[in-house]
């Protein structure tokens, strides 16, 4: 009997490796340098769009979506871009460039999210027989965010919680920006009015 010849298993050319994004070959400093990049550029388009009277469909739908979202507080959003983008741009600079510290940055934060709040409630007296919908179409308010915050302060909280909340609110961020307790604040407001009294009170030379 003749054998077989066993023929030897073919080989399986390897799947070649896939290219690398061109993403991923960058470094973390040329990412952050893009990232600025491109919140500055959308700063500055958002807030030469809100100056211009005419508007093109992406600039229109991006502002409109501000104004939905945030009402009045549509206005701060360029500028938080345009910063943070900036800043990105520039934290090369090292001890030229100040270092954004954690605490001022929440307490401005919380002071952006008290003021949506606030606003929503001002809109609401202002126009009370508008939904928050409407209004915020109308972009008037918070927005959608305050009317929604407003809405769930005031349905577990009631009107009386929701005042104590934003005053503790504001008083906290007020201490995250300064950085000082609620005492060193109220000694400080303490000293403003008794010197504005005191120099009321001197009579003119």
């Amino acid at each position: 009997m003749t054998k077989r010849k066993t023929t030897p298993p073919r080989r399986r050319k390897p799947k070649p490796k896939p290219r690398p994004s061109w993403w991923s070959t960058l470094t973390v400093d040329q990412k952050l340098d893009l990232l600025g990049l491109a919140l500055s550029a959308l700063g500055g388009i958002t807030l030469l769009s809100m100056l211009s009277p005419q508007q093109g469909k992406v600039t229109g739908w991006w502002l409109h979506t501000l104004m939905k979202l945030f009402g009045w507080g549509q206005y701060a959003i360029p500028l938080l871009l345009g910063g943070v983008g900036l800043w990105l741009i520039l934290r090369r600079f090292g001890e030229r460039i100040p270092t954004p510290r954690a605490a001022p940055i929440a307490g401005l934060t919380l002071g952006f999210v008290l003021s949506l709040m606030m606003g929503q409630s001002l809109a609401q007296r202002l126009w009370p027989a508008l939904s928050a919908s409407a209004l915020a179409n109308a972009g008037r308010g918070g927005g959608l965010t305050g009317a929604a915050l407003l809405d769930l302060s005031t349905t577990t909280l009631g009107p009386a919680g929701t005042i104590i909340v934003l005053l503790i609110g504001w008083l906290i961020a007020l201490s995250l920006i300064t950085r000082m307790s609620p005492v060193e604040l109220f000694q400080a407001l303490g000293q403003k009015l008794s010197a504005s009294h005191a120099a009321a009170d001197t009579p003119p030379a």
